[in-house]
């Protein structure tokens, strides 16, 4: 799963609660946590994208790869697995 899916597996699980099996059900959060989890995700897809036109050759892939990473919302990504941890 890459990120941005990890980011909205979050998302969803935190606009349905229910479908929670961690233990966290914060519905007075819920709909800002989804929010900023989405945009996230939204920034995550903006940057692939945008090494790719920056980087578009194969052979520049670990150079995409390490801008991509650096781009990444760390604190809404480790938000993201902890709400998911297994789940898809």
């Amino acid at each position: 799963m890459n990120p941005a899916d990890e980011l909205r597996a979050a998302a969803f699980l935190m606009r349905n609660p229910m479908h929670i099996t961690t233990g966290v059900t914060l519905p007075d959060l819920a709909a800002q946590l989804a929010d900023w989890l989405d945009h996230a995700a939204t920034a995550h897809d903006a940057s692939v994208a945008a090494a790719a036109s920056v980087w578009p050759d194969p052979a520049d892939a670990a150079e995409r790869i390490a801008w991509v990473a650096r781009q990444t919302e760390l604190p809404a990504l480790a938000v993201a697995r902890a709400i998911t941890q297994d789940q898809p």
